[in-house]
């Protein structure tokens, strides 16, 4: 039997843990009352997870479906649809999330929560999500999203009501 024993910790009281060197140290004390402090030192690396886990629409579906090795999507919403939010979510929680429209300023989204209101109009609408890790590591994902408002010779067309592409000029 061991002439020490291991008081029972309090884990409530450490901080969690950050990246890099974390220093946790603990009181033994021996069953005939000396006491002696030791260190330990954990090492948390920096995460290089940049994927996306998730990705969802406010509107629309995603073609293809969301897989975790695809970065590149389409989305089709309805001819009504003004604004579309994004949802994506981070495979590594702690990796900041940034979405932009067309090449505009990057807005940043947390993981998990939806994106401000993005404007889609006829035409396609590029969206790039951005993820950054915490040692560096980026990953994009493009959506192209696309009203199904067109315009045909004599206007407006609403693709897949019953109007042919052909009709609207081969828009969709």
């Amino acid at each position: 039997m061991p002439t020490r024993q291991l008081q029972a910790a309090a884990l409530a009281g450490i901080p969690p843990l950050l990246v890099g060197d974390n220093t946790i140290k603990m009181l033994v004390a021996a069953q005939e009352g000396t006491e002696k402090t030791y260190a330990v030192i954990v090492k948390w690396a920096a995460s290089g997870n940049a994927a996306l886990s998730g990705l969802t629409l406010s509107q629309g579906l995603l073609s293809p479906a969301f897989a975790l090795n695809k970065t590149v999507y389409a989305a089709s919403v309805s001819s009504g649809a003004y604004t579309i939010t994004v949802t994506p979510v981070a495979a590594d929680s702690a990796a900041p999330i940034q979405v932009r429209k067309n090449g505009g300023a990057y807005v940043s989204v947390t993981s998990g929560r939806s994106s401000e209101s993005l404007p889609v109009g006829v035409g396609p609408k590029t969206l790039t999500i951005v993820i950054t890790t915490q040692n560096g590591a980026q990953q994009t994902y493009r959506l192209t999203c696309s009203n199904q408002l067109g315009y045909g010779i004599f206007g407006p067309c609403l693709v897949g009501r019953g109007v042919d592409a052909g009709f609207c000029g081969g828009s969709a």
